[in-house]
C-alpha cells in the first residue's frame, strides 16, 4: 500500500520555489529512498522530484518497500539557493497495519496493483500480521482467492464479496462481520473457513431473510453448512425446501438455533425432502430451534453416522406417512429435550441396517396419527429416560417394534 507526502518548496521569506529538486533519502543517511511519483508502480529515477510552479510537491511510499518505523530525510536544493535539510520525517503511519481494499478492482482474487483483496495480500506477505479492511461496496472475486492465517478481514455493513466466474474463497484469518450479508452469488462449497476464521457462519452471511418464513434460504443454509463452521441460526423463521445435508460439513460441527418455541423455526416451504440429514459426520451436535414440516410430506430429521446429538428441538407438522425423526445406521446418538408438538404423522422412527444404541431422555409428545416410538430392527437398544407421551392422542400406539 502507498502512502502520499506532500508539501510546498519555500524560500526564508516563505516564497514559493519553483522546479526546484526535492531528493529523498533513508533517515540520516545517504542511501537513496525507494519513491513513486503517483500511487502507480513506477520508481521515481534518482528518488528526485520537482516543486511545481506554486513551490508544491508529493510522492509516495510504499509498504512493500518500508513500514510504520522507517523514517526518511528531505534535501531541497536548486541552482543560487541555499539547500535544506529535514530529516527524520514520518511518512507511512503507525496504523499501517491497516489496509482497504478497493471495491473498484476488477478482481479481488488478481493481483493487479489495484489494492485489490489479492494485491494486499501480496504485499503483506503471509507472516506479517494486517488487517484488510472492507468498506460500502462490491468487491468481485472471479479468481480463487485465499485469506492466510495472520490477515484479520473485517467486512463492514454494505460490504459485499459477490462471487464472478470461478470465483471461491478459503478464509484462514479472522472474518469480522455483523449478521448482515457479506457474500452474493456463491453456491454451497464455494465459502470456506479455516479453524480459527469465525466462532460461528450465519447463513444471512450468504442471503437477506427479507420475509423470514416465506423467503427461501435454503442456499444460504447450505453454503452456512459446507463453510465447515458451526453454524448459528439468528431468532427468526427461515423457509427451505430442505435436503440439508452434513455429509460435507465437519467432523464435531454445531447446528445450532437461538431457541426454540418460536424463536428459531426452520420451515419446509415445499416439497418432501427430509429436512436435516445428519450423515457421514461424527459428533455432530444440532439443536435449539422448532422444525415445522408445514403439513407436508417428509421426515424431518434423519440421523445417521456416530455420536450425532440431538436437543432442544421442537418437532411440528411432519405430514404424509413420515416420522418426525427418523435414526438408522448408526451408533450412539443421544436425544435430549426433544417435543413432538401436535400434528405430527409419528413420532420417531428408529431403524437398522447396523446396530443401533440410541439414548433418549427427555422426551414429550402430543397428537400423531402413526406410532410414538416404531422400530423395525432386532438389534436395536432404546434407552429411554423422561419419557412422556400423551397416549390418547396417538392413534397407532406408543410402541411398533419388531424388536427391542
Amino acid at each position: 500500500m502507498k502512502y502520499i507526502y506532500q508539501n510546498h518548496f519555500t524560500d526564508r521569506s516563505g516564497n514559493a520555489v519553483s522546479s526546484g529538486n526535492i531528493t529523498i533519502y533513508n533517515a540520516n543517511s545517504t542511501v537513496l529512498a525507494t519513491c513513486y511519483s503517483t500511487s502507480g508502480s513506477t520508481a521515481v529515477t534518482g528518488s528526485v522530484v520537482a516543486s511545481g510552479t506554486d513551490g508544491f510537491f508529493k510522492f509516495w511510499v510504499d509498504t512493500k518497500d518500508y513500514n510504520a518505523q522507517d523514517r526518511f530525510k528531505l534535501i531541497l536544493s536548486k541552482t543560487n539557493f541555499t539547500s535544506k535539510t529535514y530529516d527524520d520525517i514520518t511518512i507511512i503511519p503507525e496504523n499501517e497495519w491497516t489496509y482497504y481494499a478497493d471495491a473498484g478492482a476488477t478482481d479481488q482474487g488478481v493481483d493487479s496493483d489495484d489494492n485489490s483483496i489479492a494485491d494486499l495480500l501480496a504485499e503483506i506477505g503471509t507472516t506479517n500480521v494486517r488487517t484488510i479492511v472492507l468498506k460500502q461496496g462490491t468487491y468481485t472475486v472471479t479468481t480463487p482467492l485465499t485469506i492466510t492465517s495472520n490477515i484479520t478481514l473485517i467486512v463492514q455493513a454494505g460490504a459485499v464479496l459477490t462471487k464472478g466466474g470461478a470465483g471461491t474463497m478459503t478464509i484462514n484469518g479472522k472474518l469480522e462481520a455483523g449478521t448482515y450479508q457479506i457474500f452474493s452469488g456463491f453456491t454451497a462449497g464455494n465459502i470456506t473457513f479455516g479453524a480459527t476464521a469465525v466462532k460461528e457462519a450465519y447463513p444471512d452471511w450468504w442471503a437477506v431473510n427479507t420475509t423470514p418464513g416465506t423467503t427461501d434460504m435454503t442456499i444460504a443454509i447450505d453454503c452456512a453448512i459446507y463453510s465447515t463452521a458451526n453454524v448459528r441460526l439468528l431468532g427468526q423463521s427461515y423457509g427451505t425446501t430442505g435436503s440439508h445435508s452434513f455429509a460435507n460439513g465437519e467432523d464435531g460441527q454445531k447446528f445450532l438455533g437461538s431457541g426454540q418455541r418460536d424463536k428459531t423455526i426452520i420451515k419446509r416451504l415445499s416439497g418432501t425432502n427430509i429436512l436435516l440429514l445428519l450423515t457421514s459426520n461424527r459428533l455432530l451436535e444440532v439443536g435449539d430451534f422448532t422444525i415445522d414440516g408445514n403439513s407436508l410430506g417428509g421426515a424431518s430429521i434423519k440421523v445417521q453416522g456416530i455420536g450425532q446429538t440431538l436437543h432442544d428441538i421442537e418437532f411440528q407438522g411432519t405430514g404424509g406417512t413420515s416420522y418426525a425423526l427418523e435414526i438408522t445406521g448408526c451408533n450412539r446418538i443421544v436425544g435430549e429435550r426433544l417435543y413432538f408438538l401436535d400434528g405430527n404423522y409419528g413420532g420417531i422412527f428408529i431403524y437398522g441396517p447396523l446396530a443401533i444404541a440410541v439414548y433418549l431422555n427427555d422426551v414429550q409428545g402430543g397428537d400423531v396419527t402413526g406410532y410414538a416410538v416404531r422400530t423395525t430392527d432386532e438389534s436395536t437398544i432404546v434407552h429411554l429416560t423422561n419419557f412422556s407421551w400423551d397416549l390418547s392422542a396417538v392413534s397407532s400406539g406408543f410402541l411398533g417394534a419388531t424388536g427391542v
